[in-house]
């Protein structure tokens, strides 16, 4: 129900913005390039950021989601649905988005707004343009409720992550809740709070995200990403078969990005921050090291209780496991 809402919402908003007079100036802005752009380095870093922050917490939800796979299962072809979903919700929200920027304001103003970061573009800029839009009204109340369905759709699935560990831990749902309320209120609360510290998350858990990737190539480069690839990925029931590039991509290229990137980001975070070193600074390198180098502490010291805790490994390395009832899927 969520994703309807969502994608119905956000294809209104676009039809609409499109009928708007200067319009068609947002979407040469949101789909002219130059060819030379393809060659510089910084606008491929910038794209597969902008991947990893879209998709990253894939990672957590998709390993959190593996334990409802079934033998039968299309792994491939749904990976590969949930990646174009992702693509054509982001495409339709810039349509619905910057064309409407450009039809109530200059070019200056609007490419001021778009980089002036999504709070703003959101609950400022469009909140105003909403106001000057006949039949905004209906056209703000779309778009906020399908920015809540979004939200909604997102936080239901990240919340697998932790009450799937809790269960395989054997940790009651009444208990489970009262975890994942306290940590909601205790990341949520001074995030609501203080921008600064919402943006400081924002920046932390999306270099962790980086960091996340480079440890599932790592997990799979152990297992062994050709006896993934040939036993659960390509089995009979499939429909989009990988091929050996797949190997390549999962061990070599992503692990390889993933460093580029997070190299990148510390430099840049060097670069534009005199107070790099502040382990409390909002983009500093100093509170990345802090919070990631604290979490990743905690994880090791406790890896070993973590991995006890889930019970016995019903995953014998050749087939799919038989699915447990661990009393939340009902």
């Amino acid at each position: 129900m969520f994703l309807r809402v969502l994608f119905l919402s956000v294809i209104v908003i676009a039809v609409r913005t499109l009928t708007l007079p200067g319009s068609g100036d947002g979407l040469n802005f949101l789909f002219d390039f130059e060819f030379s752009s393809l060659l510089s380095s910084k606008i491929w870093l910038e794209a597969l950021t902008q991947c990893v922050w879209s998709a990253g917490p894939g990672w957590g939800i998709c390993i959190a989601y593996a334990v409802y796979s079934k033998r039968r299962s299309d792994v491939a072809l749904s990976t590969a649905i949930q990646g174009l979903g992702d693509m054509s919700v982001a495409l339709l929200a810039g349509v619905a988005v910057i064309p409407a920027l450009f039809a109530f304001m200059s070019s200056e103003e609007a490419l001021a707004i778009c980089a002036s970061g999504n709070n703003s573009l959101a609950f400022i800029a469009l909140t105003n343009v909403f106001e000057q839009m006949p039949g905004g009204r209906l056209m703000d109340t779309l778009f906020f409720l399908a920015l809540l369905m979004a939200a909604v759709s997102s936080i239901i699935a990240m919340y697998s992550i932790v009450y799937q560990p809790c269960a395989d831990a054997g940790v009651g749902k009444k208990k489970t809740f009262v975890i994942m309320l306290a940590g909601t209120i205790l990341i949520g609360v001074p995030s609501a709070w203080s921008s600064n510290f919402f943006n400081s998350q924002d920046f932390v858990v999306g270099m962790g995200m980086v960091i996340g990737a480079v440890f599932s190539s790592y997990a799979l480069y152990r297992f062994g990403a050709e006896k993934a690839r040939t036993k659960f990925l390509n089995n009979p029931y499939t429909g989009l078969p990988m091929g050996k590039w797949l190997n390549i991509s999962v061990t070599l290229l992503v692990p390889v990005l993933a460093v580029m990137m997070f190299i990148w980001w510390c430099v840049l975070s060097v670069g534009w921050n005199p107070d790099w070193w502040n382990p409390f600074g909002t983009y500093s390198l100093g509170t990345l090291v802090l919070q990631l180098g604290g979490v990743g502490l905690i994880l090791y010291i406790s890896n070993t209780r973590i991995s006890n805790s889930a019970g016995p490994n019903l995953f014998d390395g050749e087939s799919f496991p038989p699915i447990q009832d661990n009393g939340f899927s009902n």
